[in-house]
């Protein structure tokens, strides 16, 4: 019900994320570093969660990123050799030697 909406104020990110009850929302275009009004209700967490920018009406849909939580992490097999090949290129003297040349 519309009626029975918790309403929070938050930061959009850069990357137009909106963190809410541990659960990361992505925002419409156009939001990023915004604040702005969250409206959700705390009583169902299945219920659509909406945004609106401060002092506006219309309301946009905010959609779960669901796509981490589900991603499946496998552990790092034992066997694996610890040692790796040397290259023979040292980067700290790559970079030294740079920084030393003239301009």
């Amino acid at each position: 019900m519309r009626l029975m909406r918790m309403k929070l104020t938050r930061t959009v990110g850069r990357d137009r994320t909106v963190r809410l009850n541990s659960r990361c929302y992505e925002a419409p275009d156009g939001f990023a570093g915004e604040t702005v009004d969250v409206l959700h209700d705390p009583y169902d967490p299945t219920s659509p969660v909406y945004l609106r920018r401060r002092g506006e009406v219309d309301e946009h849909r905010l959609r779960p990123l669901e796509l981490n939580s589900r991603l499946r992490r496998v552990p790092r097999d034992e066997d694996a050799p610890d040692d790796v090949p040397e290259t023979g290129i040292s980067y700290l003297d790559l970079i030294a030697q740079k920084h030393e040349e003239p301009s």
